[in-house]
């Protein structure tokens, strides 16, 4: 049994998954795991590849309340922070959902996901063709924007000003959906803008 599976077409779409036309231009997804995970309050989690010091050990701390709610947190996992996210959710039995910015249908599986998989606790998504199989910064800001749509929340743990992921927060909020990010004066830009603290 393949666990590899195509979504059906909007029109065919449960309540559930009728989240996710919040997301544009979305014509074509496919999941690799627990569809199911869709249903549960989804976290967004950003982070610019460079993130000062000061706010590694907050978010840290961030993560561990996350970690004991059993939160399902949905990202990209792209930036340093992000991974090191990822490695600590997947140590400590969360529910993932995984957009990696590319095709998802000839993409190795990391052995390092094979346990959450078996588990259920592990979604892959990709909105992408076939043909896109190499991450491209193109089609990492398409990546972050579908995140971003299908996210019932969003924390921004740091974005660099002037930066995509700045950017994004800007779409996020305009779309109404709920931005957090860490309460320090690396963030004032955000929380200017309307962003919550955490």
């Amino acid at each position: 049994m393949s666990l590899k599976t195509k979504l059906p077409a909007p029109l065919d779409c449960t309540e559930t998954l009728a989240l996710l036309t919040r997301s544009a231009s979305v014509s074509r997804l496919m999941a690799l795991g627990n569809l199911d995970l869709l249903r549960n309050d989804k976290f967004a989690l950003f982070c610019s590849a460079r993130c000062p010091g000061s706010l590694i050990l907050k978010f840290y701390d961030s993560l561990r309340t996350l970690r004991d709610k059993q939160q399902t947190v949905i990202s990209g996992f792209h930036s340093p922070l992000e991974q090191e996210a990822l490695l600590t959710l997947m140590r400590c039995q969360s529910s993932v959902v995984i957009c990696p910015a590319r095709s998802i249908d000839t993409m190795r599986v990391p052995v390092a996901w094979h346990q959450a998989l078996s588990a259920e606790r592990l979604l892959v998504l990709s909105p992408f063709a076939m043909h896109d199989e190499r991450v491209t910064t193109r089609l990492a800001a398409r990546r972050n924007e579908f995140v971003a749509a299908i996210a019932d929340r969003v924390l921004i743990v740091y974005a660099e000003p002037a930066s995509r992921t700045a950017k994004l927060a800007q779409t996020i909020l305009e779309r109404g959906t709920p931005l957090l990010t860490l309460p320090a004066p690396e963030n004032k830009h955000l929380l200017d803008i309307g962003a919550k603290p955490l």
